[in-house]
């Protein structure tokens, strides 16, 4: 029984990575074909430089986003089948009495393991220069 659910942990596991990461690069796509012009309700507020600046950020955020996606992929079957969670319990169990905690703990470590948001929040706009499109 505890295999027919691993096979389903790992088959729902592979297609929501596989969807999101074909939404992406459906995306991508649009974003790529549709750069050399502005869309007719933004020509007088949004200039054709400032269109393709942002095209290209969020092109590159869609590029990191799939390293993301797939890093996210491994480090969630690492923790749960990969016997992380059972591992990082077990060594935290003998600091900390309250199973809650521990729970916690592990969770908070997930939530920080994923540097890809933050460097793409702070990094990648910063070298896209993305905000200052909406001073002008």
């Amino acid at each position: 029984m505890a295999e027919s659910y691993q096979f389903i942990f790992i088959f729902l596991l592979i297609l929501t990575t596989a969807v999101e990461f074909y939404l992406g690069h459906r995306q991508k796509n649009f974003v790529l074909r549709n750069k050399k012009k502005v869309p007719t309700a933004f020509t007088k507020i949004i200039k054709l430089a400032d269109h393709q600046k942002a095209a290209d950020y969020t092109v590159s955020k869609i590029n990191f986003n799939s390293i993301d996606l797939v890093f996210g992929a491994i480090i969630l079957y690492l923790l749960t089948l990969g016997g992380g969670i059972n591992l990082m319990n077990n060594l935290m169990g003998q600091f900390f009495e309250n199973p809650l905690l521990n729970g916690a703990l592990i969770h908070y470590q997930y939530i920080c393991s994923s540097s890809f948001d933050k460097f793409t929040l702070f990094y990648l706009s910063d070298i896209c220069n993305r905000d200052k499109i909406w001073l002008q």
